[in-house]
């Protein structure tokens, strides 16, 4: 199932300044002002994969990745997927099943916890799984075996971490902060061996959004990245790129406040295009705008996986994730910088739907098993 909010509009025409904080952005400035498009597709993994066929351009070793990647997995990939299977939707003493924190027994978030205090080799995700297999010899070779292994052990190890931020998220749910839920889905996502950092409080982690004459400045909630070594004037030196850009909220409710606007303009801008509201209905409209203007901040400074394509992101909402993907024309991003805005440019930004931290492994598992390759400043790529 798929909708969208058609453009219709240059960039030049009823023009309104944009807020100089994209903390300060609603998604109908961002729709009215700078010819964003939402669109929807219910299924995570379609939005990462149209996302994905998009970024990469015309990039051929890429695109023939994720045609060998989709169509017929290679046997690493089906040996670390049949791990994360096990452990997060089969294994006994994975009992964290409910939709929201509250109702999380707290004898079962106990005894996983203590299940996953002990070494991984007396534990049950190894006795159940990883010898199980061995003693069927269900594992063709002791390379595979030691793959099999290797991430059942890694996977253990990180659900402990998991499993203790979830007990300190329970303890204070009377008043949780949103830094408890972010270390909470920032532990989640580091199960898929992604890197995701906090930036809210990092100096040098501001992204910039230059529209015309207008700076806007960019925080983002977090960002997943990706490192590289590129060739400096003397030295190799450390080139990073971000992945995904990340917005967490502690609550998944509609907050009328969240949203509410009341000046003349706010309301010009809302009947222009009211539509924003029905696309994507479970993400409201200020963290919509927030979000798409850290994403276009992001890619618009060189900081993007994809260049200038565009780029991935997550909207965190309580234990509800929403996977995004924003792409956008050729000349998009340029000209932006020019006086003449008349042009037909345009950027795409796809949601999917809410899926629930705790029990839907395959749509954060798409993300980590995309090809590991940044340019670096020498123009050559390398493996991350």
């Amino acid at each position: 199932m798929s909708s969208n909010l058609s453009r219709g509009r240059s960039l030049s025409e009823n023009h309104v300044n944009i807020p100089q904080r994209t903390s300060d952005w609603s998604a109908d400035e961002v729709c009215y002002d700078l010819s964003v498009t939402l669109k929807y597709n219910d299924d995570p993994r379609s939005v990462f994969i149209i996302g994905y066929l998009e970024l990469i351009g015309q990039n051929v070793k890429l695109i023939e990745y994720m045609k060998n990647h989709f169509e017929s997995p290679d046997q690493e990939y089906k040996t670390k997927h049949e791990c994360f299977q096990f452990a997060l939707n089969s294994w006994d003493d994975m009992v964290i099943d409910s939709e929201f924190i509250n109702n999380i027994e707290v004898s079962s978030a106990i005894k996983m916890n203590n299940v996953l205090d002990k070494p991984f080799e007396k534990s049950s995700l190894y006795y159940d799984f990883v010898e199980l297999k061995e003693k069927k010899q269900e594992v063709e070779n002791g390379e595979q075996l030691a793959l099999l292994r290797s991430t059942c052990e890694k996977i253990f190890a990180k659900l402990k971490v998991f499993s203790d931020q979830l007990l300190f998220v329970m303890d204070n749910f009377g008043n949780p902060s949103e830094r408890m839920f972010k270390d909470l889905f920032m532990a989640f996502v580091r199960l898929f061996d992604l890197k995701i950092f906090d930036t809210t409080d990092t100096p040098g982690c501001s992204y910039y959004f230059n529209h015309g004459k207008h700076t806007v400045t960019s925080i983002p909630g977090a960002v997943m990245s990706s490192y590289t070594a590129g060739m400096g004037s003397v030295t190799s030196k450390l080139v990073s790129r971000v992945v995904a850009v990340v917005e967490l909220r502690k609550e998944n409710s509609h907050s009328l406040d969240q949203d509410s606007d009341t000046s003349p303009e706010a309301k010009k801008i809302r009947l222009g295009s009211r539509q924003t509201d029905s696309i994507a209905e479970h993400v409201p409209a200020r963290l919509k705008g927030k979000h798409i203007g850290d994403m276009l901040s992001v890619t618009q400074s060189a900081a993007s996986y994809f260049e200038f394509n565009g780029i991935f992101g997550f909207i965190v909402q309580g234990t509800k994730v929403t996977f995004v993907s924003l792409q956008s024309s050729k000349e998009y991003f340029a000209n932006l910088l020019k006086k003449d805005k008349t042009k037909n440019v345009w950027a795409d930004v796809r949601y999917s739907r809410e899926c629930n931290l705790h029990r839907e492994i395959d749509d954060a598992d798409s993300v980590r098993n995309e090809p590991r390759i940044v340019r670096s400043t020498d123009g050559k790529q390398r493996s991350a």
